[in-house]
């Protein structure tokens, strides 16, 4: 009986105990499952490095990242293998992908490449303005070619110029192939 008086008469501080003890193993466990969350993430982090390496089409998207340039990829059989197929880049049988740039983009993206090991092709157009202009950049490394047509402002929407450049007979461009709008 006297332990039972004892609990009723302490009850206040008993529950204030067991609030404590229950707050404080919360942030315990919330604090070990940060900590495995932060090593997934390091993990995964590590492993897609690794994986990019290995990727032709990596390593040249790569060096176009850590320019923040903003790819929009408009490749429409790489957009179907990816999206409807959920191949990735590895898989892809193509020698070609095009993204598209805007045009503000392109100083910045060929002042960099200039100094790297890839292959460089420009194909050039004469805008509205007499102003000549880059249109499309073929950046080639490791027979991988990354194509970047240029998005000219136009009035509301944005144009992408033929390719002036020679290609080789099996590519097949998806845009540069004839003048095109695109809206914004």
């Amino acid at each position: 009986m006297g332990l039972i008086r004892l609990l009723y008469h302490n009850k206040s501080s008993i529950l204030t105990l067991f609030l404590f003890y229950f707050l404080f193993w919360l942030t315990i466990q919330n604090l070990k499952q940060s900590t495995d969350f932060k090593k997934t993430q390091v993990n995964s982090k590590n492993s897609e490095k690794k994986h990019l390496s290995n990727s032709t089409f990596y390593v040249i998207l790569n060096h176009l990242f850590e320019l923040k340039v903003n790819l929009i990829l408009i490749d429409p059989s790489v957009l179907n293998s990816i999206f409807i197929r959920q191949l990735s880049f590895d898989q892809l049988e193509k020698q070609l992908i095009t993204f598209a740039i805007i045009d503000e983009s392109v100083e910045t993206v060929f002042e960099s490449i200039q100094q790297t090991n890839f292959s460089i092709k420009l194909s050039k157009t004469i805008l509205s303005n007499q102003k000549i202009s880059i249109s499309h950049i073929f950046i080639e490394y490791q027979h991988k070619i990354v194509h970047l047509a240029v998005l000219h402002k136009y009035h509301s929407y944005y144009l992408i110029h033929k390719n002036n450049l020679p290609l080789s007979d099996d590519i097949q461009l998806s845009y540069g192939d004839k003048l095109r709008a695109i809206e914004k």
